[in-house]
C-alpha cells in the first residue's frame, strides 16, 4: 500500500502497521516471543500452562492422566494481536505422544462466527471430534461415539438447506450433518435444522453435558489404549470473534456447563 507520510488521518493510522500479507506460526523472522519482550524473571506463560497441565517442564511429559478438575485457560485480548497465532504454536508444541492430543478447534471454520449463538460451542466440539474420530486411522472404530449425542426419540422433522429444500425425518440430529450442504451457511441463515438443535442443546443442556462427558471418557481411553497420547486437550480458536452478548452467555451465563467438560480445554 501506498501512503503518503506522516499519515494524519487518525482513521488510516493503524492501516499503516498493519502487514498485507499472512503470517505463519513459525515463521521466525516476524514472530514477536511475548516474554522475551516483557524481559521478565518470572515463569513465561507457555510454562505457566504446561504446569497447569501437569507438563513436565524439563522432560515435556505429562505426569499424570488422572483429572480431578479439568483446567479450562482462557487466553484474553483484542483482535489482531496474534491469539491465533499462539493458539497454533501451544497446539504444535503440546502434541506429542508423551503429552497430549491436541484437538484443535477454529470455530470460524464451521459456523458464520457473525451470528454465532452460545450453543454453536458445543456443536463445534462434537463436530470436531467426530471429524478427528473419522480421520485418525488408530481412532476409527470409535467413529460414532458422538453421534447419538443430540439424538431426539421424538424423530423431528428437520428442513435441510442447499437448495433442496428435502425434510428429514430422523432420530438424531446430528444425522443432518453428514448431508453434503454448507454447514457455515446453515447456521448464518438460521435454518430450521439449527434452529431446531439450538432450542433442543437450551433446553437439555446439562443432559447434553453428561452425554458428551461419556464419550469423552471412551476417547480419552482409546487415545491412551493406542498409544496416540497420554490424555487429550481441546484448543478452541476465534472465540473474541463472537459477539459480546453470546461470550457473556457462553462464559459467564453457562460457566457451569464449560467447566463441567471433563477435558483440558484452552481457548
Amino acid at each position: 500500500m501506498n501512503y503518503k507520510f506522516p499519515v494524519k488521518d487518525r482513521y488510516k493510522a493503524r492501516e499503516v502497521l498493519e502487514i498485507d500479507f499472512d503470517i505463519l506460526p513459525y515463521f521466525e523472522q516476524l514472530y514477536v516471543d511475548l516474554d522475551q519482550a516483557r524481559e521478565s524473571e518470572e515463569a513465561n506463560y507457555k510454562e505457566e500452562i504446561k504446569e497447569i497441565l501437569k507438563i513436565d517442564l524439563k522432560t515435556n511429559i505429562l505426569n499424570s492422566t488422572e483429572i480431578l478438575k479439568p483446567n479450562k485457560i482462557l487466553l484474553a485480548g483484542f483482535r489482531g494481536i496474534g491469539k491465533t497465532t499462539e493458539l497454533r504454536r501451544l497446539k504444535d508444541d503440546l502434541h506429542k505422544p508423551a503429552s497430549y492430543y491436541v484437538v484443535y478447534i477454529p470455530l470460524g471454520d464451521w459456523i458464520d462466527v457473525g451470528t454465532f449463538q452460545y450453543q454453536d460451542f458445543f456443536v463445534s466440539v462434537i463436530m470436531n471430534l467426530t471429524k478427528i474420530l473419522q480421520e485418525e486411522k488408530k481412532l476409527k472404530k470409535k467413529s460414532n461415539l458422538f453421534d447419538n449425542i443430540l439424538e431426539d426419540s421424538n424423530a423431528l422433522k428437520l428442513q435441510a438447506t442447499g437448495g433442496v429444500g428435502t425434510d428429514i425425518k430422523t432420530s438424531k440430529l446430528l444425522d443432518f450433518f453428514k448431508l453434503e450442504f454448507d454447514l457455515r451457511g446453515a447456521f448464518e441463515y438460521g435454518t430450521n435444522t439449527v434452529k431446531v438443535l439450538r432450542r433442543k442443546i437450551n433446553e437439555t443442556l446439562p443432559l447434553l453435558i453428561r452425554k458428551i462427558n461419556d464419550a469423552l471418557a471412551d476417547l480419552r481411553a482409546e487415545i491412551i489404549k493406542s498409544g496416540l497420547a497420554k490424555d487429550l486437550l481441546l484448543v478452541v480458536d476465534d472465540l473474541e470473534k463472537v459477539s459480546y452478548d453470546e461470550f457473556i452467555k457462553l462464559f459467564l451465563h453457562n460457566q457451569h456447563a464449560i467447566f463441567s467438560l471433563n477435558v483440558n480445554m484452552i481457548a
